[in-house]
């Protein structure tokens, strides 16, 4: 008895471990990808975004210094401007990640999603099971 309430008890702490996760992510993405969004307009495009983002590997997979280039030095004044840093848009892109991850499966194999229909639905989601099925169905997948 005392094992099924330690399972309990890990159980409910993971869930509300994940709600809690969840609920952050729900309510800062939206605010994340705006953010992002104005970055790069303001960093001139998405070339220039681009080189960003091949520029921040380098930085922290291989220890590279990238001070000197041209997209980090735009980035550093823009971040500078508004009290952060490189360091702060990396953090910035691991949350819009874990967003990315909890809301969209796009690495998700068809098989996999098809499989999710065989399964209940909760019961305020029940209505979208046949639909999906017909988005599979007229997919042809």
């Amino acid at each position: 008895m005392e094992i099924r309430l330690a399972v309990l008890g890990n159980t409910i702490n993971d869930l509300t471990d994940i709600k809690a996760r969840i609920e952050l992510l729900r309510t800062y993405r939206d605010w994340v990808r705006k953010f992002f969004k104005n970055l790069i307009i303001r960093l001139g495009g998405k070339n220039e975004w681009y080189d960003v983002k091949k520029s921040i590997p380098d930085y922290y997979d291989y220890n590279m210094n990238i001070s000197n280039r041209k997209c980090i030095n735009e980035l550093n004044n823009i971040l500078n401007g508004i009290n952060m840093n490189i360091d702060d848009l990396e953090l910035l892109l691991e949350i819009k990640g874990e967003s990315n991850d909890a809301f969209y499966k796009n690495w998700q194999k068809i098989e996999k999603a098809k499989e999710g229909l065989t399964k209940k639905f909760p019961d305020n989601m029940e209505k979208y099971k046949n639909l999906l099925q017909k988005l599979f169905d007229a997919s042809g997948t």
